[in-house]
């Protein structure tokens, strides 16, 4: 399955800030499902098997470093390029 999120345009999210003026989506919410449904959705969950593939990559996206298939990396970007501004070393000048 996959899912595509995307962001609302301008015009829809004025809309949405004017809708939520009269009333919060949070005051209408139902309730869905009792929480024994929840309990019982929470152990079918740790039944599901999961391949050992799927957790390196899915470690490997979260961690590039560690990776199991490395990735080349470009010189030309170091750990200072990833430092914020204010928190790089200044060269002090001769």
């Amino acid at each position: 399955m996959r899912i595509q999120l995307g962001y609302p345009t301008a015009r829809e999210e004025i809309a949405i800030l004017d809708a939520q003026r009269i009333i919060h989506p949070l005051e209408t919410i139902d309730q869905v499902l009792t929480s024994e449904d929840l309990l019982r959705a929470q152990s079918a969950s740790r039944e599901i098997h999961l391949a050992e593939s799927v957790k390196k990559y899915v470690v490997g996206r979260r961690y590039p470093r560690d990776a199991v298939a490395p990735r080349r990396v470009s010189r030309r970007f170091t750990r200072a390029d990833r430092l914020p501004f204010h928190a790089r070393r200044r060269r002090s000048r001769r």
